[in-house]
């Protein structure tokens, strides 16, 4: 995931706005190796500047049950976001 997120920011760092394939795939690695924090930045990042989320993006953050969990119960900065998004959660855009 290192060189992986190396490319995604040299991406960024060079001008190329990463699409919401590009977010899936990070969040989707960050999810598997139990990234949370780096998860969460990614999800924040697609709420505060897009590309609009998908159902690929909420489908691979409810994969795994036991990730929400220790989200929403950790002692974590991203707690109150989850909270906020959770009560104001609206239907995924589909694609």
């Amino acid at each position: 995931m290192d060189k992986a997120r190396k490319v995604f920011h040299l991406m960024i760092k060079k001008g190329c706005a990463p699409d919401i394939s590009s977010y899936n795939i990070m969040i989707n690695g960050d999810r598997e190796a139990r990234r949370i924090e780096e998860t969460m930045e990614l999800f924040h990042e697609i709420f505060q500047k897009g590309p609009i989320a998908d159902t690929l993006t909420y489908n691979t953050l409810t994969q795994d049950f036991t990730f929400w969990v220790k989200l929403i119960f950790c002692q974590s900065p991203w707690r109150r976001l989850i909270v906020v998004l959770c009560q104001s959660l609206t239907q995924p855009h589909l694609v």
